[in-house]
């Protein structure tokens, strides 16, 4: 899929403060913009007046789910992006100021959400596996008597389908950040990522 001239991914994963965080890489698996931004706690949302109870709780719970995401309504670009590719749901949720931005929440498409769910609920335990790995074939790589621990490294990552040129041409943190990204992409229905 294209994304302003480039060959693009959309990549699930989290804030620091662990609000779910959407990103749009290019091919080379480098950021080409962060698409969310990092929505506050639970705690923080505000009831809005124009919903009533009932739709404030559920606003309330897809927060603390990450199944809202928050948008700049300044880039209605993105937010067509990420609809078009099944991501967000068409409809806003609502929308507030936030440090004076405009600020758009929207549901997360049902395909969205369960690919949420593999990609950064279940597999944050091997972000750090895979970084360790890369970082073991950079500090192997160039010595020859550890040429074995090296390959290892190199088919462990192999084996994920990550291209490995960018293995061997890159930087050790460029690929780290490179390989996650791989990792974290989204599947749209006009595309496989295997």
């Amino acid at each position: 899929m294209k994304y302003k001239n480039n060959e693009a991914y959309i990549c699930f994963s989290r804030h620091a403060n662990e609000a779910l965080r959407i990103d749009i890489v290019n091919g080379s698996f480098e950021r080409l913009e962060t698409c969310t931004i990092a929505t506050g706690p639970c705690r923080k949302y505000q009831e809005q007046a124009d919903l009533s109870e009932e739709e404030n709780r559920k606003l309330r719970v897809r927060h603390i789910l990450n199944l809202i995401a928050g948008l700049n309504l300044k880039k209605p670009e993105t937010i067509a992006f990420l609809q078009e590719h099944g991501i967000l749901e068409k409809e806003i949720a609502y929308r507030e100021k936030v440090r004076g931005r405009d600020i758009g929440y929207y549901h997360l498409t049902e395909d969205a959400i369960d690919q949420k769910l593999d990609i950064v609920d279940e597999d944050e335990k091997y972000d750090a596996f895979f970084s360790k790995q890369v970082r073991r074939y950079f500090k192997y790589k160039d010595d020859v008597a550890s040429t074995e621990k090296c390959r290892s490294a190199e088919h462990i990552i192999r084996d994920t389908g990550f291209p490995v040129h960018f293995l061997q041409e890159g930087k050790k943190e460029q690929v780290v950040k490179q390989l996650l990204y791989f990792r974290k992409r989204v599947t749209t229905g006009e595309e496989s990522i295997y």
